[in-house]
This record gives C-alpha cells, sequence and structure tokens, in this order.
C-alpha cells in the first residue's frame, strides 16, 4: 500500500529509519479471510474395470420340419420281346433213319425226283473250273414255288465252291435245276424220315 503522509512528514520518518531501534515486536495480527475456491484440473482415467462373467447359452432353436417325398415316376413302356432262337437239337428226338440220298445233275438240266424229298440238311457243290453257278431246289412239281437258291460267284480263279447247311426246320423239293453251261452240280440231303 502507498505512503499518503505529506512530504514534511517523510522526512523526520527518514531520519528515524535510519536509527536502528530495538522495539519489542507487535503482536500478529488477525489471520485473514480464506481465498475463494479454484478450479481443480481433471484427474487422470481411473483403471480398466474387472471383465464381467460370461454370460449363459441362449435356448436351442428347434428343429425345421422333413421336405415332403417327391412322388414316383410313371412306369416306361415295356420292352419289346426279342426274336425266338433256333431250337437246339432234342436229344429225345426220333433219329433219321430214312429219306437221304444225292443226286448229280449237269450243267443247264432240270432233274425231277421220282418222290418229294424232306431234307432236314442240304449239301451242294459245284464243278469248279466250269460255268456251273447255281443250284435251285423246286418244290410243286417246278412250277409255283423254290424251296432254296444257291449261288456261286464265276470270278477267276475259279475253285470246288460248296454249302454245307444244317436245317433247324426240314425244306421240302422235288426238283433240282442246275444252272450253267459246262460241268456238274453236286446235291446230297439228310432225309427227315422218320
Amino acid at each position: 500500500m502507498p505512503d499518503v503522509r505529506e512530504p514534511a512528514q517523510l522526512e523526520p520518518a527518514r531520519s528515524h529509519r535510519n536509527q536502528r531501534h530495538n522495539g519489542t515486536d507487535g503482536a500478529t495480527g488477525p489471520k485473514g479471510t480464506t481465498g475463494a475456491s479454484g478450479v481443480g484440473l481433471e484427474g487422470p482415467t481411473g483403471p480398466r474395470g474387472a471383465t464381467g462373467p460370461t454370460g449363459t447359452q441362449g435356448p436351442k432353436g428347434t428343429t425345421g420340419s422333413q421336405g415332403v417325398q417327391g412322388q414316383t415316376g410313371a412306369t416306361g413302356p415295356k420292352g419289346t420281346t426279342g426274336d425266338l432262337g433256333p431250337t437246339g437239337p432234342a436229344s429225345t428226338a426220333t433219329p433219321v433213319n430214312d429219306g437221304g440220298s444225292f443226286r448229280i445233275v449237269g450243267a443247264g438240266v432240270t432233274l425231277h425226283l421220282p418222290a418229294t424229298v424232306d431234307a432236314s440238311a442240304v449239301s451242294v457243290s459245284l464243278d469248279p473250273a466250269t460255268n456251273v453257278q447255281l443250284v435251285t431246289l423246286n418244290a410243286s412239281n417246278q412250277i409255283t414255288s423254290t424251296a432254296a437258291v444257291f449261288l456261286a460267284s464265276l470270278s477267276p480263279p475259279l475253285t470246288a465252291r460248296n454249302v454245307d447247311l444244317a436245317l433247324t426246320r426240314p425244306v421240302e423239293f422235288n426238283g433240282i435245276v442246275c444252272g450253267g453251261n459246262t460241268g456238274n452240280c453236286y446235291v446230297s440231303w439228310v432225309g427227315n424220315l422218320p
């Protein structure tokens, strides 16, 4: 606080100030009033809290319903029946004991047999080195039907040309035709009797 005394009053005080006096200490003045509260600073962040307990598992969901089974498809069409295979020789069949024979017929000749033949097997041979080419077994008096025809090639070189034929059902004929200009046709057969 500034000194508010007059200058004249200050001089004697200065002279007295320079003089040292050892007076007694004055009494302690009264305690001043408490100052106003200051604003505190924000304290540091506290430690992380402990982990909470694990939660319980939720209830299991319900099982879905089973899908509907598809319908069975329609049945396909029935396959066609295969052809019946040839019948094998029966072990109990009556053996052939008659009706077999042979004929030699010249080229260009039609041979009429005295009776109708029922043959279960036929063998036909054509002369080699000739132009005999065809054997026909005729039925019904050689006019209205042909039971079998055997045709051979005439391409050289001509060699023996043979056909041996076992039949699953007998062939019936009563005439033999040998087609060609030179040579012979040889026809043999196994009978079908009894």
